[in-house]
C-alpha cells in the first residue's frame, strides 16, 4: 500500500487525500494510517489548505527505490519473465 501510495503520489504530484485514496483504491483509514506513518518517517510532507490536506514526496531517496523497481519490473517484463505478472 506504501509503495502504491508513492507511486501516486510520484506520478500526480502533490495530492488530496481523497485524490491518493481513488488513486491507489484503498480504504480511507488504511491510505490516512500509512500517509501518517510516511509522514512521521519523512518519507512524505504535508500541508493544510482549509479543511484540505495535500500530500507530497518530501524524500527523494523514495522516488530513486520506484525508478529502481519500475526499472527492474521492466526488464522482467521484456524478458518475458513469469515474476512480472505478479
Amino acid at each position: 500500500m506504501r509503495l502504491r501510495i508513492l507511486e501516486c503520489l510520484d506520478l500526480h504530484g502533490e495530492s488530496t487525500v481523497s485524490e491518493i485514496i481513488s488513486g491507489v483504491s484503498g480504504p480511507q483509514s488504511a491510505v490516512s494510517q500509512h500517509l501518517n506513518k510516511m509522514r512521521l518517517a519523512g518519507i512524505v510532507a504535508c500541508r493544510r489548505e482549509g479543511r484540505q490536506i495535500f500530500y507530497r514526496i518530501a524524500a527523494v531517496n523514495a522516488v530513486t527505490i520506484l525508478n529502481c523497481l519500475r526499472s527492474k519490473y521492466r526488464s522482467l517484463r521484456e524478458s518475458g519473465s513469469p515474476e512480472a505478472r505478479t
